[in-house]
């Protein structure tokens, strides 16, 4: 598995960024919930993939502008989402080492 290229893309409030492999996509950061159209379509449109192609959505901290599009990305898309915080929010797995907890 090699990746292909990491897009930037330009949100209301800050920038997420899609890590674009061959057979699937991660995005770094939840976005906020106004940012997920956005996201969505860039994925159907610019690499014309279907959006089941995100595969993991990765919150760097539960802040709205990083997690609050989250879950709404995984009922479009059926991903995973996890984060490094050590407090859960529901449906979030938690990474603790080298084992993914949910």
């Amino acid at each position: 598995m090699s990746l292909c290229e990491i897009v930037r893309l330009e949100g209301y409030i800050q920038s997420s960024y899609l890590a674009v492999y061959p057979d699937k996509i991660m995005l770094l950061d939840g976005c906020c919930r106004a940012d997920v159209p956005m996201v969505l379509d860039y994925i159907k449109t610019t690499l014309k993939r279907p959006v089941t192609d995100l595969k993991v959505v990765v919150v760097t901290h539960m802040h709205p502008d990083h997690a609050g599009g989250a879950n709404k990305f995984r009922e479009k898309t059926g991903c995973l989402i996890v984060s490094t915080d050590r407090k859960k929010s529901s449906g979030i797995a938690v990474l603790v080492g080298a084992r993914c907890t949910s």
